[in-house]
């Protein structure tokens, strides 16, 4: 009898997912916690504050703290969505690490992958339907 599968939110790591064009610009959202939920999550609002349409963006291996990521939920949110976006990195951000060290990504994210799909199966999406009473979920993954 062969183990199940592990299901994880993402596949392996590649060069491509490390690299890019650092975008400009002022993040509309805030990061804070929500009930319940034991990471931080970033939350852009749409111009009106409405919570009836909420898209569930799960970010890349640069996470919801990215600018890049930041200004891309912004823009959906301008689009009349709240998004909401968990911190499976628990604040660790890529970003910084590169800064200082040459970073393995494929090392650094191993641990977070397989407890992800936890959070956000278990915890992040309850948690999102308890603080916003809506049913009406979209989601979006940056990962191709």
């Amino acid at each position: 009898m062969s183990a199940a599968p592990t299901v994880l939110l993402a596949g392996d790591h590649t060069s491509c997912c490390s690299t890019g064009v650092k975008h400009t610009g002022t993040p509309l959202g805030e990061l804070r916690n929500l009930p319940g939920l034991d990471c931080t999550v970033y939350i852009s609002y749409p111009p009106d504050k409405s919570t009836t349409r909420v898209l569930l963006f799960y970010p890349d291996v640069y996470g919801p703290r990215y600018l890049n990521n930041q200004l891309l939920m912004d823009y959906f949110a301008k689009q009349g969505f709240l998004v909401v976006s968990p911190d499976y990195f628990h604040g660790e951000q890529l970003e910084e690490l590169q800064k200082k060290e040459d970073v393995d990504v494929a090392k650094w994210a191993y641990p977070f992958r397989a407890p992800a799909y936890e959070l956000v199966e278990a915890r992040f999406i309850p948690a999102v339907k308890r603080a916003f009473s809506t049913h009406a979920f979209f989601c979006l993954s940056t990962r191709a």
